[in-house]
């Protein structure tokens, strides 16, 4: 949806975005972030699937866990607070506003799972990544917290 003008379509373009609509498009999205990853790109994906509006944190996607696990790659995860304050969603308006990011340790999602065997979080089929989808959200909550002490 941020790509529909071709002004910004050309932009994308020109920097190599891949738009992709994860709504209807899953498996494209899914296999276009693969493609890039394998080739030494780097994959920028909101887990939330849209911005928010309140600041608060919202369910997370598992598509990052996915394809964290099956290609062995980490997730970096990347804690944002007060973006929601500048562009609000269903608004096109950007206003000033304090905003906070923190950069985390790499997660590698086969060592999480690997840790977790023997405890109460060992998981296998797609509980894995439902577990390391909740591991990363922890994680970015945590940054969060800390960001705003």
């Amino acid at each position: 949806e941020f790509f529909e003008g071709s002004f910004l379509r050309s932009l994308a373009k020109m920097m190599n975005v891949v738009p992709v609509n994860p709504d209807t498009e899953l498996m494209r999205a899914m296999k276009s972030g693969a493609i890039g990853l394998k080739n030494g790109k780097v994959l920028n994906i909101y887990p939330e699937g849209e911005r928010a509006f309140d600041g608060e944190l919202h369910l997370f996607k598992k598509g990052a866990a996915i394809l964290a696990t099956e290609l062995d790659m980490p997730i970096v995860p990347v804690a944002i607070d007060g973006l929601y304050k500048v562009w609000a969603r269903n608004s096109w308006k950007i206003r000033p506003a304090k905003v906070k990011i923190t950069i985390g340790k790499p997660i590698y999602a086969r060592e999480f799972l690997a840790a977790a065997k023997g405890t109460e979080i060992a998981v296998a089929g797609d509980e894995k990544y439902e577990a390391v989808t909740a591991h990363v959200k922890q994680t970015i909550s945590d940054m969060i917290e800390e960001m705003r002490k």
